[in-house]
């Protein structure tokens, strides 16, 4: 009997597929998608503020209901505060994050089974732009509170 060799070579294993790699590239570019249309995703799903209009028609009537219920000698129930459920997209930036991270796990176990090296970057480079996308609004934020104060304060011949 001829002895078969069933020990697959590197090269075999890493064209054998990229499963991993491929998980987590769909799941990056997932994450990448909602963080740059999260700004429109915000405008068109989230819930509209109440109006100043509301919010003082709300107080009136409690307040009337109380008067009256202190006129009539009623005992005044307390009021529950009522929390108003949120809205899925009050979740939206730790969505992003988690998917965005889970695309750069998969993207990693991809790296450890050996899998496709361009896959396994998409995946990881995608993943890690998703997360940044989400800061870099508040980043770009302090950079221009920063040069406003430092031209205040040049105003006033303090420099740095």
């Amino acid at each position: 009997m001829d002895q078969v060799n069933n020990n697959p070579t590197v090269e075999t294993k890493m064209d054998a597929g990229h499963r991993f790699a491929a998980i987590g590239l769909f799941l990056s570019i997932l994450a990448f998608t909602l963080s740059v249309t999260s700004p429109w995703i915000y405008e068109q799903y989230a819930p509209p503020s109440p109006t100043i209009e509301d919010i003082a028609v709300e107080k009136a009537l409690s307040l009337k209901d109380k008067v009256i219920a202190k006129v009539t000698g009623e005992i005044v129930p307390v009021e529950k505060i009522v929390e108003t459920p949120k809205n899925w997209t009050s979740h939206l930036f730790l969505i992003v994050i988690c998917m965005g991270l889970g695309g750069v796990i998969m993207a990693m176990i991809g790296l450890l089974n050996r899998e496709r090296g361009a896959v396994i970057v998409a995946a990881s480079l995608f993943g890690v732009s998703a997360i940044v996308m989400q800061y870099a609004v508040l980043a770009l934020g302090i950079i221009v509170l920063c040069i406003l104060v430092a031209g205040i304060l040049s105003t006033f011949g303090l420099s740095f």
